[in-house]
């Protein structure tokens, strides 16, 4: 008879323990279904947030993020654009970053035709909807710090270029913008940051790029390329290329 009990008892614990095992396994499983779900069924909706210097993709263009606010990021278009050349000037008038209207005057963002030609036609190549999450961003336009030579008054834009303070600001300071290198270096700022701010056209080609600071004197406006060009190009210049900027809601 005691035989018999401890083989009941004996066979009751060998089953709990089973069960216990099962009941373990089960849970293990439900864990990593529901763990899978989350990763690979959510992230399709609710992606990861990108972070500063990734690329992001925004209406028709690429871009690399600069910055991250609570409800905005600053963007950059990745590649330089060329394409607007053939839209801003008509036969024989070979100026880029002019006034508006003729005349030898200075340019100022301001008064700049191709701020006007950023804020409407490039603006209109996105929808409504992405439209709408554009910011309109006070833009602060510095003089020139080498130069002395006036940015002109501050606007409100949708798009624009970046100033020679932001470029610093967002791809690299080496305090030569505040403190001009001595002997030797002219018009330009050089240094460890040169690979950071190169960017390339659409065709893979190393391109110089505009800033909206005024250059040496107000028929040229800053450049960047494989440095900065505080002296800058010629606003008659069709060479530099564009690489718009814009602040868009999260």
């Amino acid at each position: 008879m005691e035989n018999f009990i401890s083989e009941i008892i004996t066979n009751i614990e060998d089953f709990v323990s089973e069960t216990s095992t099962r009941i373990i396994l089960l849970i293990f499983l439900l864990v990593i279904i529901i763990g899978g779900w989350f990763l690979f069924f959510r992230g399709d909706s609710e992606p990861i947030e990108p972070l500063v210097g990734d690329l992001f993709n925004f209406g028709p263009y690429q871009w690399r993020i600069l910055d991250m606010q609570a409800d905005r990021k600053l963007l950059i278009r990745k590649n330089i654009g060329m394409s607007y050349r053939v839209q801003f000037h008509d036969a024989g008038d070979e100026r880029m970053f002019d006034p508006l209207g003729d005349g030898w005057l200075s340019a100022t963002w301001a008064e700049s035709s191709i701020r006007q030609w950023l804020n409407n036609d490039f603006y209109a190549k996105f929808t409504s909807e992405e439209q709408a999450r554009i910011a309109e961003t006070r833009v602060i336009n510095n003089a020139n710090p080498w130069s002395g030579i006036s940015g002109g008054e501050n606007t409100v834009d949708k798009i624009f270029f970046l100033s020679l303070e932001e470029v610093v600001q967002y791809f690299g300071d080496s305090g030569q913008l505040q403190n001009r290198p001595r002997g030797g270096r002219g018009w330009f700022i050089c240094d460890q940051y040169n690979d950071v701010r190169r960017a390339v056209t659409e065709n893979g080609h190393s391109w110089r790029w505009w800033l909206r600071s005024p250059g040496y004197h107000g028929h040229y406006a800053a450049t960047v390329g494989s440095r900065i060009y505080l002296d800058g190009t010629s606003i008659f210049s069709p060479s530099p290329g564009i690489r718009p900027a814009l602040w868009l809601y999260r």
